[in-house]
C-alpha cells in the first residue's frame, strides 16, 4: 500500500506526533510505502523516525490539482486546522479513502474549550469532512463513544497506543522524594488544581521531604500564569526551563523549591526525571488516551490521574489512583500516595510496569491500524 499521513507538525512534545511516527515506522518496516505531509514545514524540533519515513510539505500534495493521486489511503491527524480540510477535500476529489485520528478533539471537554472559535469551522468544514471518512482511529472505547455522539456512524478501529519500554528503570539519587508532572503545560492539563492541592499539602507532616517537578513545553503562556499562581498560594517556585540539561537535572535533584518548572524535556533528561520520581501525576480535564500515563508506568512509577483520562486500569491493576477532577480529590490522592512506604509505592509501580509490557506496545497498536487499512483499500 502507498499511504500518506498528514498533520500540522511533528513536534517532539506532542502525543499525536509520536503516534504518527510510530505507526509509520511499523508500516514501513512491514514493507509499505509511507510518507508524512506536515503543514509546519519550517519546524526544527521534529520527533524522529527510526526508519527514515520521508516528510514532505503538505502543500506539495494538493498543489497539482490535475495529477492523479499516487496514494491508496490518507490518514489525517488532528482537527480544526484549515490545511487539514484542504487535504481532506483533495482526497475526496480523487476518491482516496480517509482514516481520521481526532486525538481527543471530540471529547465533551475539548469541544467546549474555546467553543466560540469552533462553532463556525465545525459546521462549515470540520463535520462535513468527518462525514466523508472511511474509518476513525481512536485510542479507547470512550473515544469511540465521542465519535458516535457527534452523529458519525462510520467504523472505528480502537487501537490503544503504546510506549517504548525504557532500557533502565533503576532509581536515581536525589535529596528527598519527587512528584512528577510531565506533559504539555496547557490549561487542559489541570495544573492550577495541582498547585492548589500542593499548597494545601505543603504544611502537612506527610509532605516533609517531598518536592514537585513540572516538566513540559509551555503553551499559550500558561507557565507564567502558573508561576504567578504559585506565588499567590505561598509556594516557593523555581523556573529553570531555559537552563542547560545538566543545570535542570541538578535543580530537580537538589529540590530547593516547593515546585520546579523545568520546561520541555526529551531523551536522557526525560528518562532521568522519570527515574528520579516517586509518583507521577496528570490532573487533566480531558484526554483521549494520555500517552504520558503508560510512559510513566513503564518506568515503574505509580500514577495518579483523573477521570478526564480513560485510565480505570490504574485501580483495577493496582498501579495508581483514578480520581474525580478537582482540587480536593487530588489533595486526598496525593496524601494517600505520599503516606505509603517506598516499598508499597514501588510495588504499585511494578504492577504498572507489567501492565504496559503486557498490553501497551506500539507493535500491537500498529497491527490493528494496518488491518483496518487493508480492509478499506480492498473495498475501493
Amino acid at each position: 500500500m502507498k499511504i500518506l499521513h498528514t498533520m500540522y507538525s511533528l513536534r517532539k512534545a506532542a502525543g499525536p506526533s509520536i503516534v504518527c511516527i510510530k505507526i509509520c515506522d511499523l508500516l514501513k518496516e512491514m514493507g509499505h510505502d509511507v510518507t508524512i505531509a506536515v503543514v509546519d514545514w519550517e519546524e526544527q524540533d521534529r520527533y524522529p523516525s527510526l526508519h527514515g519515513v520521508p516528510v514532505i510539505p503538505w502543500s506539495s500534495v494538493w498543489a497539482d490539482k490535475r495529477s492523479p493521486s499516487p496514494y491508496d489511503l490518507i490518514h489525517i491527524h488532528g482537527m480544526w486546522l484549515f490545511p487539514l480540510h484542504r487535504m481532506a477535500r483533495w482526497a475526496v476529489a480523487r476518491g482516496i479513502p480517509m482514516v481520521w485520528s481526532p486525538h481527543g478533539s471530540l471529547t465533551l471537554w475539548a469541544m467546549k474549550y474555546k467553543r466560540w472559535k469552533k462553532i463556525i469551522p465545525w459546521y462549515v468544514y470540520q463535520k462535513p469532512d468527518l462525514k466523508k471518512v472511511s474509518c476513525f482511529h481512536v485510542a479507547t472505547q470512550a473515544e469511540a463513544v465521542d465519535v458516535r455522539r457527534h452523529g458519525l456512524g462510520q467504523p472505528t478501529v480502537v487501537a490503544p497506543l503504546g510506549v517504548d519500554t525504557p532500557t533502565c528503570i533503576d532509581r536515581l539519587p536525589k535529596d528527598g522524594r519527587r512528584i512528577l508532572f510531565l506533559s504539555r503545560v496547557h490549561p487542559t492539563k489541570g495544573l492550577p488544581n495541582l498547585l492548589q492541592a500542593w499548597a494545601q499539602i505543603k504544611g502537612h507532616p506527610v509532605a516533609e521531604g517531598w518536592r514537585m517537578v513540572v516538566a513540559g513545553p509551555d503553551q499559550i503562556g500558561h507557565q507564567a500564569e502558573l508561576l504567578r499562581l504559585a506565588q499567590t498560594l505561598g509556594l516557593r517556585a523555581g523556573d529553570c526551563s531555559t537552563s542547560a540539561d545538566a543545570e535542570r537535572l541538578s535543580a530537580v535533584r537538589a529540590g530547593a523549591q516547593d515546585v520546579t518548572f523545568v520546561g520541555a524535556v526529551y531523551d536522557e533528561l526525560k528518562s532521568a526525571l522519570h527515574r528520579m520520581a516517586d509518583i507521577f501525576v496528570l490532573p487533566t480535564y480531558s484526554e483521549n488516551f494520555g500517552l504520558v500515563v503508560p510512559d510513566a508506568l513503564s518506568y515503574g512509577l505509580p500514577v495518579i490521574t483523573t477521570k478526564g483520562a480513560p485510565w480505570e486500569e490504574l485501580e483495577t491493576e493496582k498501579c495508581g489512583k483514578w480520581i474525580d477532577i478537582g482540587v480536593e480529590p487530588l489533595t486526598r490522592a496525593l496524601k494517600e500516595m505520599m503516606s505509603l512506604s517506598d516499598e508499597e509505592r514501588q510495588r504499585m509501580g511494578m504492577h504498572g510496569y507489567d501492565l504496559v509490557n503486557r498490553k501497551y506496545t506500539w507493535h500491537s497498536a500498529g497491527l490493528k491500524i494496518h488491518d483496518a487499512y487493508q480492509g478499506i483499500v480492498r473495498q475501493k
